[in-house]
């Protein structure tokens, strides 16, 4: 394009920091919480600068650690999820694989043969008063899941799939965020 087809208020470096601001932003993907995050790092990482090298010895042990530990733990949570997920299947011959003439089989034929997942057996708790399900906290009875992440912020009971990971509904984006 040449400069006689913009116009003549155009600021031509006003458009490149918009620019470069939004791909920067689509590039790196930060959240707020990531930018809050990253400045509470640099301002702590200021004070234990001013505390002395021992200080800034033991966080560069410390700091490596924790991150190793949250990242495992985390790691093998998502491990419990996909096994709480995925059904076991004891033997493949258990279950009957279409052939190459049978791929027009219904999709349900080995619905009875596979077990159902753990997470998926058991009594949720109902949020009819008329049954005794409730947890003293604080003095008070709540139902068990008016304690979770998506009764408190979303103002519903999680369901069974969102009780599998920390802070129910929010739990995904939890996770990703620590990874």
């Amino acid at each position: 394009m040449k400069e006689s087809y913009l116009r003549s208020d155009f600021d031509f470096a006003d458009y490149l920091s918009k620019s470069i601001v939004k791909t920067y932003c689509e590039t790196f993907g930060l959240s707020w919480g990531s930018f809050a995050f990253i400045i509470a790092a640099v301002i702590i990482w200021r004070f234990i600068v001013l505390l002395g090298n021992m200080y800034e010895l033991i966080a560069f042990v410390i700091v490596p650690l924790f991150y190793i530990v949250v990242v495992a733990v985390t790691i093998h949570r998502l491990i419990w999820i996909y096994f709480e997920l995925v059904p076991y299947i004891e033997s493949p011959a258990d279950i009957s694989f279409p052939r190459s003439s049978e791929y027009q089989r219904d999709a349900y034929y080995n619905i009875n043969r596979l077990p159902r997942p753990q997470y998926l057996e058991g009594f949720i708790y109902s949020s009819v008063p008329e049954f005794d399900n409730s947890v003293t906290v604080c003095c008070r009875k709540w139902h068990p899941f008016e304690l979770s992440w998506s009764y408190m912020f979303g103002g519903r009971l999680p369901n069974r799939h969102e009780v599998l990971f920390w802070f129910d509904s929010a739990g995904k984006g939890f996770i990703q965020s620590i990874l």
